[in-house]
């Protein structure tokens, strides 16, 4: 669900699943009932892993 100028490939969207599992199952009892979690833990993830390769380079 990420445009290929965001997802550089393979390593990209492995990385930013890791990191939106890791933050589902931290927020998984903190935002318990809250419509859209799914989704903006995704955003969190490419955008956390999008910043973290921009500073490395």
């Amino acid at each position: 669900m990420s445009n290929s100028q965001v997802a550089h490939g393979f390593s990209f969207i492995l990385t930013a699943s890791v990191f939106t599992a890791v933050f589902l199952v931290i927020s998984k009892s903190l935002l318990n009932g809250v419509g859209g979690k799914l989704g903006t833990l995704a955003f969190l993830g490419v955008s956390l892993t999008y910043l973290l390769l921009y500073l490395f380079k």
